[in-house]
């Protein structure tokens, strides 16, 4: 066992982290622990070029921060771990490029993973690992150019919070998100999906990537682009069918409220595309197409189409989030609830400076379904 000793950087700043990553009962105790002899221990913050190589295990212990000016490379087949308390933060002008291949994933886990890297902690006497073991990556604002490409995510999202947090800008691409925690993004403000793009720079993308068994799989800011490229459930036993472990707890993408100024292209259609409590306003410069067979569920959400926007909407459906009908029961709560008038504001579209209406709502073949305001209001 090697101890990787960097230059120390002062207090996490990712209050909301620290606070959500308490300890877990049974975990890892770095002062005490027997390591096995690929493993490195990465204990302080990175401040200069740093590569990660394969063979060995990285095993992050606490707050650790990339800083503005550094650069964490990480190698094709190496392997990342994190006790319970661990959170690898990339500050404002701080990098990573964890560029993996096909072949050679580079894996994000839990120490308790011996599947990936072998048995880690000798002595722990620990079980196989679960969900929300540890925390998770943060990529804050500031911070751009960041790239995950072939990259494994599994068991975190301890506390409700994100396997990946992108607030800066990062490129992630080809990766496989299993097995995490993560929140609720319509419960809490502090609950994030497993990866969680919602405050990301509307530059990130998302492509190729795979998630199932996350609690909720994808959040995005409201002008990203999202195509449909990714899949949000995945035959792991080989079977020739998808089985319901196979899925996520919640199939859908969580979109964050905001403006749209530019252009912006929703392409996903395989799951639900959802919208909680806040105002999508398409501005008079901006320009948004939905892809046709899309479901918009909404829950005390509305949007708004200016005079002068150009939105494609052709074939996509606003729900209410309850909607159990069009793409499934994404709330998963069964049947113990179900759709009704109100649950969401509706659809309200410009035809010029001084004339506004909303879309007509039509529960039962309508683009628009259990809104509050209907055509006319």
């Amino acid at each position: 066992m090697k101890r990787l000793s960097l230059i120390a950087c002062g207090a996490f700043a990712a209050m909301a982290l620290i606070v959500a990553c308490e300890p877990l009962a049974g975990g890892a105790d770095p002062e005490s622990s027997l390591y096995a002899d690929n493993v490195v221990v990465v204990d302080d913050g990175i401040s200069a070029a740093v590569i990660w190589t394969a063979g060995s295990v990285y095993l992050v212990d606490g707050y650790i921060r990339v800083s503005n000016g550094a650069t964490l490379s990480i190698e094709p087949g190496a392997v990342v771990k994190f006790t319970a308390m661990s959170v690898l933060d990339i500050e404002a002008g701080g990098q990573v490029a964890a560029i993996g291949t096909a072949a050679a994933p580079i894996v994000f886990t839990s120490y308790r993973d011996s599947a990936a890297g072998g048995d880690s902690i000798l002595n722990d006497g620990s079980s196989a690992p679960a969900s929300g073991d540890w925390c998770g990556l943060a990529v804050e604002p500031g911070s751009s150019g960041n790239q995950f490409a072939h990259c494994e995510f599994r068991f975190g999202g301890r506390g409700g919070i994100a396997a990946l947090k992108v607030s800066g800008t990062a490129a992630v691409d080809g990766c496989t998100f299993r097995d995490n925690l993560g929140g609720h993004p319509y419960d809490s403000d502090a609950d994030y999906a497993t990866l969680d793009a919602s405050e990301a720079g509307s530059t990130t993308t998302v492509t190729n990537c795979v998630f199932y068994r996350n609690r909720w799989p994808l959040g995005i800011a409201v002008e990203m682009d999202l195509d449909a490229t990714n899949a949000f459930s995945y035959d792991e036993d080989g079977s020739g069918t998808i089985d319901a472990d196979e899925d996520n707890v919640h199939q859908a993408v969580y979109v964050n409220y905001g403006d749209i100024t530019g252009s912006v292209t929703w392409a996903e259609a395989e799951v639900p595309l959802c919208f909680f409590g806040y105002l999508v306003r398409v501005k008079n410069t901006g320009t948004l197409t939905i892809a046709s067979g899309a479901v918009l569920k909404n829950s005390m959400s509305d949007f708004d189409f200016d005079y002068g926007s150009t939105v494609d909407r052709t074939g996509a459906t606003f729900t209410s989030f309850r909607d159990d009908s069009l793409s499934g029961d994404t709330n998963a709560d069964g049947t113990a609830s179900g759709p009704s008038d109100g649950d969401w504001y509706g659809v309200y579209v410009q035809a010029s400076d001084d004339s506004w209406d909303y879309l007509t709502r039509n529960n039962a073949t309508g683009a628009v379904r259990y809104s509050y305001y209907t055509a006319g209001d």
